[in-house]
């Protein structure tokens, strides 16, 4: 089996359908939508909305997993994500809300025109605010493998 071309890290808690809206998304707006995985963050205290989350999103062509946390509140957001990441597949990791839409067609085509770092600002959509576009980190896994985290701290 191919790895991924990007893991999408996706910490939620109680929010499954903004979660799957995320999700649909990615794979409405990607060339290739089997070049990524979703790797689901989700408290052990709050599996329903994982299975809520595959219930969905099952059928859909990108990989799905979902990874069971002691609940760590927000404020440690970042240890989340620093764990998604340790089991991610993909060549490059992206951190992700749940909470917002890409819109941004074939972005998976210009990701794969990358050969170093490179920062992308998707034209995203967050479910509550009117915000028109967003920095989500995209990083090579390789940044991850050296520093051995994606960040320090939840912002």
């Amino acid at each position: 089996m191919t790895p991924p071309l990007i893991s999408f890290l996706l910490p939620t808690r109680q929010r499954a359908a903004l979660a799957t809206r995320a999700i649909e998304q990615l794979v409405a707006t990607a060339n290739d939508p089997t070049c990524f995985e979703v790797i689901l963050g989700v408290d052990r205290d709050d599996l329903t909305s994982a299975a809520a989350i595959w219930e969905k999103c099952i059928d859909l062509p990108c990989s799905i997993r979902a990874w069971h946390f002691d609940p760590l509140g927000y404020a440690r957001l970042h240890d989340y994500n620093n764990e998604l990441a340790r089991i991610a597949c993909g060549a490059w990791l992206a951190i992700w809300n749940d909470d917002v839409m890409m819109e941004t067609d074939g972005w998976d085509v210009e990701l794969r025109r990358q050969r170093a770092f490179v920062v992308l600002d998707p034209h995203v959509r967050n479910a509550r605010d009117p915000f028109q576009s967003g920095l989500f980190p995209v990083v090579p896994r390789r940044w991850f493998d050296v520093l051995g985290h994606l960040s320090a701290n939840p912002h």
